[in-house]
């Protein structure tokens, strides 16, 4: 009986000694598994951080882009404002010439009428042939 005791303590020593055999092999896999993930951790981080100042900095470019084309459409409506107030200014400018022209003809003879028209036929001539004419031209008219 004690003999059957014996076997049996043996072998559930036996039996325990390989279970505890087993649990430390299975350790030393889950150490190094763990060993591997934390270093995968570390990478993905890595990588994470990486990817951030990426976004971060195309989102500064961006901003910095965006900033720039409000400002050259500012800039834009600005200039067209001022072409047209430029414009408005021309037409106001040539009504008034075309007033003061029709006046001029009112109070003014016939004689002198066609002598500033003949003036203005050679100087729009003068303007057409040469280039150098063209500014004197331009200095009588």
């Amino acid at each position: 009986w004690i003999e059957k005791e014996l076997k049996s303590l043996n072998r559930q020593i036996k039996d325990k000694t390989e279970h505890k055999e087993r649990l430390a092999e299975d350790l030393k896999k889950d150490a190094g598994k763990q060993v591997q993930l934390e270093k995968k951790i570390a990478e993905q981080t890595a990588e994470l951080e990486h990817q951030r100042t990426a976004i971060d900095e195309y989102n500064k470019q961006h901003y910095e882009q965006k900033k720039a084309k409000d400002q050259y459409q500012s800039s834009r409506n600005e200039l067209w404002r001022k072409e047209n107030q430029l414009q408005h200014t021309m037409t106001s400018l040539k009504e008034e010439l075309a007033k003061a022209d029709q006046l001029l003809r009112s109070m003014a003879g016939k004689p002198i009428l066609n002598g500033r028209d003949s003036v203005r036929k050679v100087l729009e001539t003068f303007r057409q042939r040469v280039a150098a004419i063209k500014n004197l031209a331009d200095c009588y008219y």
